[in-house]
C-alpha cells in the first residue's frame, strides 16, 4: 500500500541518520547538556493500522469447518492519532542523550466494516451479516537515544512496549440465506493487546523551552483469539477469530523543555 512504502521510507532515512550522525559529524557548538532534562509535549498525525481478521473456528468445537473460499478479512484502515508525552533525557556523551518517554493518544476515525464473516460462506459470503474494528487507545513505554547533530537539531531513535485497546464486533441478524445466525446475534469483545514498537525522529529547537518533533514508530501488537455468539442458540451459531494487528504512526509534535537546575 502506498502509506507503507512512506512511512517505511521515513523510518528508513531516520534511522539511517541516526545511525551514522555522532560526535565526529556534530556541529561546532552541539552540546548534549541543552536537550537534558524533563519534558513534555502534544502530538497528531496520521496513524495506518494492518489488522487481519482469520477464522479459526465455525460451530462448536469447529464442527461445521472453515470454509477456505472466505478464510480471512482484512481491516486495514486509517485515523487520527491525538495525543501527549512526557519524558526525560540525560547526557551520555558530549553530544548523545539516553532517556525514557512515555506516550498515550485517543484514535479518532469510524470503525472498519466488511461484510460477511472470515470462515463461513461455502461458495458465498453471507451479506447481511458483518464483522468490524474500531481502535480505542494506543499507548508507548520508549527508551530513546538521541545524536545532536546541530545545536539546535536532536535525531533519536526508540525502542520499547506498545499498548493498544480496540474493539471487535460482530453482526449476524439471522435474515434467511442472507445470514449465518440461526437468531438474530450481535457480539462486542474490547481487548488490550500488548506489543513491541521501534521507532525514529528529529527534533528542532524553536527557542531554549519549545521545540518541534517528527516522530515516526512502528507496533506489532501481535496475536488475539476472539470466540463470539458461544452461550446463545446452544453455542450452534459460535465462530472464532484470531486477530493480527500492527501500525504505523507518525506524528507531528510540539514539546516544552522545562529547564535544569
Amino acid at each position: 500500500m502506498g502509506h507503507s512504502k512512506f512511512v517505511s521510507g521515513f523510518a528508513a532515512a531516520v534511522v539511517l541518520g541516526v545511525a551514522v550522525a555522532g560526535p565526529a559529524v556534530a556541529a561546532e557548538g552541539a552540546s548534549a547538556a541543552d536537550w537534558a532534562g524533563f519534558y513534555v509535549g502534544l502530538s497528531a498525525g496520521p496513524q495506518f493500522d494492518s489488522s487481519k481478521w482469520t477464522a479459526t473456528s465455525v460451530g462448536p468445537n469447529n464442527v461445521f469447518g472453515v470454509d477456505p473460499s472466505n478464510p480471512q478479512a482484512t481491516l486495514d484502515s486509517s485515523w487520527a492519532n491525538l495525543g501527549g508525552y512526557a519524558g526525560w533525557n540525560m547526557q551520555v556523551a558530549p553530544t548523545m542523550i539516553a532517556g525514557i518517554e512515555g506516550d498515550i493518544a485517543g484514535i479518532a476515525g469510524s470503525s472498519k466494516k466488511v461484510n460477511g464473516i472470515p470462515g463461513i460462506g461455502y461458495g458465498t459470503v453471507t451479506p447481511a451479516d458483518s464483522v468490524s474494528v474500531s481502535q480505542d487507545f494506543d499507548a508507548a513505554i520508549r527508551a530513546r537515544f538521541g545524536v545532536v547533530v546541530d545545536p539546535r537539531l536532536l535525531a533519536y531513535g526508540t525502542a520499547g512496549v506498545a499498548f493498544r485497546n480496540a474493539d471487535y464486533k460482530v453482526n449476524c441478524p439471522s435474515n434467511s440465506l442472507a445470514s449465518w445466525c440461526g437468531v438474530p446475534e450481535q457480539g462486542s469483545i474490547s481487548k488490550l493487546s500488548v506489543g513491541w514498537t521501534v521507532g525514529a525522529g528529529v527534533e528542532g529547537k524553536l527557542n531554549d523551552n519549545f521545540s518541534v518533533r517528527v516522530d515516526y514508530r512502528y507496533a506489532d501488537y501481535g496475536s488475539q483469539n476472539l470466540a463470539f455468539f458461544s452461550a446463545a442458540n446452544g453455542g450452534a451459531d459460535s465462530v472464532g477469530g484470531k486477530i493480527d494487528l500492527s501500525s504505523h504512526i507518525v506524528t507531528i509534535g510540539l514539546t516544552y523543555r522545562f529547564k535544569t537546575l
